[in-house]
């Protein structure tokens, strides 16, 4: 085989690799995936800049951007800047935001206002679970709400106290999440959410649909976030992510 195919047959092999997205050394070894969750209260809608770059934009107030899918950054210690959306303003910056090439994540930034940012990175898990099955985590971002707080995920109809029902997040403590918790899909109407103080306690959250979710035929995912009111003095937001299906 001539000299110059022997070469360029590994390129080309590498270039069809780089292209289906594999994270070998094809510039994406040192990237990872990020959908940023802004929870900080008494904040305009912002654009997010990862070490110097703007990566993702218009992000308001209890949501999610990009609005679908992830962003890609670097990877490593990164230093995230919030900059009131269409400016240069800066609104908070945070150092020292660690994360792992070739995972992707959820970065939830939360506080009662911009001088009290607290950013946490959870890895996500979008692996598709059994057909039928429907994977729910919590992410704890409410820093004004109490210590710790029980999540109840109750199929329709509702029967009885929520506060008391199965598929709970017990005990979650703030910027924290909880694993994948299964639930079978509810071919009755989908799913209530209720926010407890305690097991079996009083709601703090008093019940939000969050709708019929999944079906017989597949797995899906969803990542439920908790956050503060606008004005940042309780736990007042649930937000539900279409992971996966």
């Amino acid at each position: 085989m001539p000299r110059l195919l022997k070469v360029l047959y590994p390129v080309l092999a590498l270039v069809a690799l780089c292209a289906l997205g594999v994270f070998i050394s094809c510039g994406n070894g040192s990237q990872a995936q990020v959908r940023f969750f802004h929870a900080i209260a008494n904040t305009t809608t912002l654009d997010i800049e990862f070490n110097g770059t703007v990566d993702i934009r218009g992000v308001g107030f209890g949501s999610v951007g990009p609005g679908s899918g992830y962003a890609t950054v670097p990877a490593g210690s990164l230093t995230v800047e919030g900059l009131a959306t269409g400016t240069t303003t800066e609104a908070f910056t945070v150092s020292n935001v660690n994360i792992t090439a070739g995972t992707e994540y959820t970065m939830v930034a939360s506080g009662p206002n911009t001088s009290d940012v607290n950013i946490n990175s959870f890895a996500d898990n979008n692996t598709e679970p059994a057909d039928g099955t429907i994977n729910f985590r919590i992410i704890e971002a409410a820093p004004q709400g109490p210590d710790s707080v029980y999540v109840y995920i109750v199929p329709n109809p509702v029967v009885g106290n929520g506060c008391a029902s199965s598929y709970v997040a017990s005990g979650l403590t703030v910027n924290s999440a909880s694993s994948y918790i299964p639930a079978p899909y509810n071919s009755n109407g989908g799913y209530w959410i209720y926010v407890c103080n305690s097991a079996g306690g009083n709601p703090l959250i008093a019940g939000v649909d969050i709708g019929n979710i999944g079906n017989s035929s597949e797995g899906s995912i969803r990542t439920i976030v908790l956050y503060d009111n606008s004005q940042g003095t309780a736990l007042g937001g649930i937000k539900v992510l279409d992971d996966l299906n």
